[in-house]
C-alpha cells in the first residue's frame, strides 16, 4: 500500500528507483502531549479517513494546482555548475565584504582609541 502522495509524485515518465523498504507509507503525522485524551479519537479519525480513501482523493483533487511536477520530463533542468555558479560565487564575496567590514570597524575603532576617547 503507497501512499497517495508517493503515488502521485511519481506519475508520468519517472525514473524513480526505490531502495530499501519504505519506512512509512502514511503521509501524515500529528504530534501531541503525552497522554492526551485525543490521541485515540485522532488516530481512529486519520486512519478512518485513510481507508475511506479521502486522502488520495484530495491528492488527486488538487493535483493540478502543484507549481511543479517532479517527473516531467519536458521542463526538466540538469543541475550544472553553470546553472548554479552564482550561489558559490555569492558565499565568498559575502565572506569578503564581512572581512571588509570587520577591518573598517577595527581601524575605526582604534583611531577613536589613539584620540583618547
Amino acid at each position: 500500500d503507497v501512499g497517495p502522495g508517493l503515488e502521485s509524485a511519481t506519475l508520468g515518465e519517472c525514473n524513480i528507483v526505490q531502495v530499501g523498504e519504505v519506512f512509512q507509507n502514511f503521509e501524515l503525522a500529528f504530534g501531541v502531549r503525552k497522554n492526551c485524551p485525543f490521541k485515540y479519537l485522532m488516530d481512529m479519525f486519520l486512519l478512518e479517513s485513510r481507508e475511506k480513501g479521502i486522502f488520495r482523493d484530495l491528492y488527486v483533487k488538487y493535483e493540478h494546482l502543484k507549481t511543479s511536477k517532479p517527473c516531467t520530463t519536458v521542463d526538466s533542468h540538469t543541475m550544472y555548475f553553470s546553472n548554479l555558479a552564482g550561489v558559490f560565487y555569492t558565499i565568498p564575496i559575502g565572506i569578503g565584504l564581512a572581512l571588509l567590514c570587520l577591518i573598517a570597524e577595527y581601524l575605526y575603532v582604534g583611531a577613536r582609541d589613539a584620540e583618547g576617547r
